[in-house]
């Protein structure tokens, strides 16, 4: 819950966490492509930025970011301190560190010098996130068997998992109306999306992969997996908002590889000719473009 979390600075994140989960539904609705289109993974609206953006140009960020003299938390009743447990309270603490040492010797005036203080706190606390789970060809039960009839089956078999388990919802939408509204119990709205990627790669590592198909299937997997990550990070909003915007980085690299794992199997079905109709689920590769 928020009042967990009660410090400005991470008021201040979160404000800018809005901001670029804002943008990158814009930026997904113009881009938007046909795979969003059929799996209904994506169709995020154009929200006004402008009262957001003012929001953020005219907090006075200085103040509220150093009300605490720092970020790092209380044992309470015992004064001792305890370790960051956030990627959020951890770039709090980097950078009112490297602020304190430009007020030492007077450079907070020097905006190039506070810019540089806050990019490498931010490029630390990027390198020091965790990242998208990657799966390897070794998760996976390969065949050797590529007859028509395995392809046929394996392409059924994959598009109706996608298609049964994956949310039409979308997180970043979600996530962006919770903190516009300030309201974090809408968050939980993305439960359901989380527990449908879960699913989902849980079930496509079970699945019996023609060899043939193996890199699309791992690459499918591992696009699944950058999906999830970016919904776990956005759930999570309102506890680490520095985490969330590390995850929303990766939200259109996973839909652009879940695009290209799916047309790369549609590719190879089509040269194959496996006969595939409208009426069986594997047909969703053929409405890919």
């Amino acid at each position: 819950m928020v009042s967990n979390y009660p410090h400005k600075q991470t008021i201040i994140i979160a404000v800018i966490c809005l901001i670029a989960i804002t943008c990158v539904a814009v930026y997904t609705q113009r881009q938007k492509t046909s795979t969003n289109d059929v799996l209904n993974i994506a169709s995020p609206v154009q929200e006004d930025l402008q009262g957001d953006t003012k929001l953020a140009s005219t907090t006075n960020w200085q103040k509220d970011f150093f009300a605490l003299s720092t970020s790092t938390k209380k044992i309470s009743g015992t004064g001792q301190e305890i370790s960051p447990t956030t990627l959020t309270d951890q770039i709090s603490k980097d950078f009112f560190t490297r602020y304190m040492i430009l007020r030492q010797t007077e450079q907070t005036g020097n905006s190039d010098s506070v810019k540089s203080a806050m990019d490498q706190t931010i490029t630390n606390a990027t390198m020091a996130a965790p990242k998208p789970k990657t799966y390897f060809l070794n998760d996976i039960n390969i065949s050797s068997d590529n007859s028509p009839i395995a392809i046929h089956t394996y392409a059924n078999t994959t598009a109706s998992l996608l298609l049964t388990y994956i949310s039409k919802s979308d997180p970043t939408m979600i996530a962006a109306d919770a903190l516009d509204n300030s309201n974090m119990d809408g968050l939980k709205d993305i439960d359901p999306i989380i527990a449908g990627y879960q699913k989902t790669i849980s079930e496509l590592l079970k699945t019996i992969v023609p060899s043939d198909l193996q890199d699309s299937h791992i690459n499918t997997i591992n696009s699944l997996s950058i999906l999830l990550y970016v919904s776990e990070g956005l759930r999570h909003i309102n506890e680490d908002s520095m985490q969330s915007m590390v995850a929303l980085g990766f939200y259109t690299t996973g839909q652009d590889a879940l695009r290209g794992a799916l047309l790369d199997t549609r590719d190879y079905i089509s040269v194959r000719k496996i006969p595939i109709t409208s009426t069986e689920p594997g047909y969703l590769y053929f409405q890919i473009n």
